[in-house]
């Protein structure tokens, strides 16, 4: 048994032991905080343990944050944190901070003409404020100068309660919103030059551009495998024919987005590269099984995923071996299948459980006619939710149709737990991209935005790239093509070139893209510009050297003028589709081969041209009419270059 004086004494040493250990405790917690802090990975849950921001206010009361009560009309105060835990928790605070009707907002992305049609005597930045949409979508006509896009970015961003995504379809190509920034090539043209890693290049300086004018989304790339020549609306849009190689393209442009700090879309899921109806203006139909969608259309949609895909958009179309419902027509009572947009089977049981997709899915915009013609505007947004649809691309009348959505809820055929999981997806991006909140855009100095914006324009950077990715493209055939060797077709001894051709666009900008590159300049000036579109009319523009010549095929002057011209030039755009033109077309290849006159043909669009004229001597794709194909059409034509490109889709009948 042990004396008094050791049971003390003992007592004492367990009593250093544990205030040791504790002060052991705190000194190895403290090491670890700093650490963190140091790394910047730390810092903001050193803030919220101590219940403070980064400006020292008090964020913790009676126990949960005060970001902002239900329905407050102050700017959620974002804080950005690292690490999945920490942002989930940060998603968890704004969601509960929204009301019923907020959280449904936040599944809109709405164009702006709905809003104020809407709401025709409100501002447009009460209507925002009021509304409070998960994001806008904005046009050409929305986009004018460098300074007004960015003024109105950040008015929007300011007026908005909850960060707002501002999107737009920048795709380059045919579908190019931003004018002032030149022209961009689109996605086949890219394709063309065998090379992914331009894919990416170009993603990134998009993306670049994007931020610097206030941008944080762009529905970019199109991840249709397009292997149907007569597809009305994919097209040049796409990267190919060939499934492995759409996704190698398409993984690349994703990687691209990513690196410039944007987040990736792609778009039309299932599939839409073999429709023959634009679903801008009807339903479009596929009827292929699930095999062929597993081994041709979805392949890139896999490499997205893969790729970390943030978003990927559905397609107005209807898949009636994988969706076996079907409903009338709101149109004319007709029974159609339902469209992919309102399908769980194609949105949930595929995209999600089978391709485990765990991004945001986007519809595609519900105003078009594919979704307008035969549902209702509320019917259609209510289905899209139900099928599995996170975000809500332009719904025509938004105000509406989230009454539908919160009827429907208190109906109980949807229920708040489905709400809350899509905007939990969409806040996770909104904090995973760093979306500029009210409070941050109103302190951002939009003269400097501006300024940076007009520098990085003026630093032609991106017309560098465009012009390589051109000249790359341009891909040759014909009964005398040799590869990778350059084939003058003009020579500087030639005073007069003849352009021929059916679609008077096209001719324009050859003849304006040939003038200029013979006269040995970088651009068309405005002055040359004008000049060459009085030419169209008047039939001729001289340059130093040469007359470059305009005649349209069913011209009554053709002949005189092929016999005055020292070479031809045959300029086609999608020919392939109107049969009598292209039999017209091969009859004045033959006449000039006859006469031994220079001839080659310049396919300005889809390169399916060169399989409705196979047998002529050579001729050249160039995947598109933004200056960089023109221009570098012009520079093949003179000798400069050789056409190296590849056929990115199948060209059938080519010797």
């Amino acid at each position: 048994m042990m004396s008094r004086k050791e049971r003390h004494k003992r007592a004492g040493t367990s009593r250093k032991r544990r205030q040791a250990r504790l002060l052991f405790l705190i000194i190895g917690c403290t090491i670890g905080v700093l650490l963190l802090v140091w790394s910047g990975y730390g810092a903001h849950v050193v803030d919220w343990v101590l219940g403070i921001d980064g400006d020292g206010r008090v964020l913790h009361q009676n126990g949960s944050d005060a970001i902002q009560s239900k329905g407050s009309d102050s700017s959620f105060d974002q804080k950005i944190v690292n690490g999945s835990a920490e942002d989930n928790i940060q998603v968890e605070k704004w969601l509960q901070a929204l009301t019923l009707d907020e959280k449904i907002g936040q599944m809109f992305l709405v164009h702006l003409s709905a809003l104020t049609a809407e709401k025709p005597n409100q501002a447009l930045s009460n209507i925002l404020h009021e509304l409070a949409p998960g994001g806008v979508i904005l046009f050409k006509d929305d986009i004018k100068t460098v300074g007004q896009t960015i003024e109105d970015n950040v008015q929007m961003l300011r007026s908005s309660r909850i960060p707002l995504w501002i999107g737009i379809d920048q795709e380059g190509g045919v579908v190019n919103r931003i004018l002032f920034a030149g022209d961009w090539n689109g996605n086949m043209a890219i394709a063309a030059t065998g090379q992914p890693q331009l894919a990416k290049e170009t993603a990134f300086e998009t993306g670049s551009l994007m931020q610097l004018l206030s941008f944080n989304l762009n529905f970019a790339p199109v991840a249709d495998v397009n292997d149907d020549p007569y597809n009305p609306v994919i097209g040049l849009r796409s990267f190919g024919s060939e499934p492995k190689q759409v996704s190698a393209y398409v993984r690349a442009y994703v990687q691209g987005a990513h690196k410039s700090g944007m987040p990736a879309i792609v778009k039309h899921f299932p599939g839409h590269g073999s429709t023959r109806t634009d679903s801008h203006v009807g339903l479009p139909q596929l009827t292929y099984d699930l095999k062929r969608f597993e081994q041709v259309e979805w392949l890139p949609y896999k490499a997205a995923i893969e790729e970390g895909v943030d978003m990927i958009m559905s397609a107005h179309i209807q898949v009636p071996q994988l969706e076996l419902k079907t409903t009338s027509s709101q149109k004319d009572g007709s029974l159609i299948t339902i469209p992919a947009t309102l399908s769980s089977r194609v949105l949930t049981d595929i995209l999600r459980d089978q391709l485990h997709f765990q991004g945001a899915i986007i519809t595609d915009a519900l105003n078009m006619k594919a979704i307008a013609d035969h549902f209702g505007s509320d019917e259609a947004a209510v289905m899209s939710i139900q099928a599995g649809a996170d975000v809500l691309l332009m719904p025509p009348k938004p105000h509406q149709a989230i009454a539908a959505i919160h009827k429907v809820i208190e109906e109980g055929t949807l229920t708040e737990q489905h709400i809350d999981e899509s905007v939990r997806r969409i806040l996770r991006l909104k904090l995973k991209y760093k979306v500029t909140d009210a409070k941050q855009a109103s302190q951002l100095n939009v003269e400097q935005a501006i300024g940076r914006a007009q520098s990085f324009i003026a630093s032609n950077q991106v017309q560098g790239l465009m012009k390589r990715i051109a000249e790359q493209a341009v891909t040759r055939w014909g009964t005398d093509s040799i590869a990778n060797q350059p084939s003058v077709l003009i020579t500087s001894s030639m005073n007069q070139v003849l352009l021929v051709g059916h679609d008077s666009v096209s001719l324009e900008a050859m003849q304006r893209a040939l003038v200029a590159e013979v006269k040995g300049r970088r651009e068309v000036g405005a002055k040359e510009k004008d000049a060459a579109h009085v030419a169209v009319n008047s039939n001729k523009v001289r340059s130093v050297e040469t007359v470059v010549r305009v005649s349209k095929l069913d011209d009554t002057g053709l002949t005189d003028a092929i016999r005055a011209a020292d070479a031809v030039v045959i300029v086609t755009n999608d020919v392939y589709r109107q049969p009598r033109r292209t039999k017209l077309l091969g009859k004045l290849v033959a006449q000039l081969e006859q006469i031994k006159k220079p001839v080659a043909v310049v396919a300005a669009g889809l390169p399916y041209d060169a399989q409705a004229l196979a047998n002529i001597p050579i001729g050249y794709a160039i995947y598109g009419l933004t200056d960089s194909n023109v221009r570098a059409a012009a520079r093949v034509l003179l000798g400069r270059t050789a056409a190296l490109g590849q056929f990115p889709v199948a060209v059938a009948g080519l010797p």
